[in-house]
């Protein structure tokens, strides 16, 4: 009796969630019947042959399927075991064994979509908010780390701190295998500019005020040329004074506004 055994979805290498498809064929090489025949795989279990009598000459075929687990060795092999009985009484047993090779295979779950100020670090390594990735590998070398990597794209907002970045994480294993993930992060600049020292206003006595001071200039978080301006209102009077509002402003690239007034009085 000769048990043949073949690997009928073979490929080069198979991961954790893959299915190894076997077909198994039992032939009868002798020269007497041989009945009762049973097949066990050690990996599948009981096999289901059409048919469990054989004449000299006939085969009889079954088939199964196994599916690679996470933590299955870097090779699989199966061994299927054949008893019969022939026509003398006489109890016969065979095996055969397959061997197919296991890859590894990287799982990996991104940080959750994060919003940060502009000028917030954008390197997860600096900034933890921004988060690194967790993986997973099934590389069974003993040497076997994970490494992660990044590449960013920017899609452009309403402004230019306002912006979007699309993340790119990569996890590699030391057996070759890599896996990918996006996440998303959302920048944004909603702090205003800082005025630098106004005039101090005040009472003139009888002098008149000052016009506005020009060419002062605003500093910003994240926009680096934020210019000051000046708007004088109109003349009050009461009585023997006048007043004189003048309102400095300064507003950034993307609409962040601050401001503040200067009051004179003279007579």
């Amino acid at each position: 009796m000769t048990v043949l055994k073949k690997i009928i979805s073979e490929q080069e290498s198979y991961a954790p969630g893959d299915k190894i498809n076997y077909s198994y064929e039992v032939l009868n090489e002798g020269i007497t019947t041989l009945s009762g025949i049973q097949a066990t795989d050690n990996k599948t279990g009981a096999i289901d042959l059409d048919t469990t009598t054989l004449l000299p000459g006939e085969s009889a075929y079954g088939y199964a399927n196994y599916t690679v687990k996470p933590g299955d060795p870097a090779e699989i092999t199966n061994i299927v075991t054949v008893n019969a009985t022939d026509s003398c009484g006489t109890f016969i047993e065979r095996t055969a064994d397959a061997t197919v090779g296991i890859a590894s295979k990287v799982t990996i779950t991104c940080p959750p979509a994060v919003t940060i100020e502009c000028d917030d670090s954008q390197d997860p390594y600096e900034n933890s908010i921004l988060g690194i990735p967790e993986a997973n590998t099934t590389c069974k070398d003993p040497n076997s780390t994970i490494v992660f990597s990044y590449s960013d794209v920017r899609t452009a907002g309403d402004c230019l701190q306002n912006y979007t970045i699309t993340r790119t994480w990569t996890a590699s294993d030391y057996c070759g295998k890599s896996a990918t993930c996006e996440q998303t992060i959302t920048v944004q600049d909603t702090t205003p500019p800082v005025l630098p020292e106004l005039p101090t206003g005040g009472y003139l006595g009888c002098n008149t005020p000052p016009s506005c001071t020009e060419g002062l200039k605003a500093t910003d978080n994240c926009d680096s040329d934020v210019p000051v301006t000046c708007s004088a209102g109109t003349i009050q009077e009461n009585n023997c004074l006048r007043t004189q509002v003048f309102t400095y402003s300064a507003t950034d690239d993307c609409g962040n506004t601050n401001s503040s007034t200067v009051t004179y009085t003279w007579k």
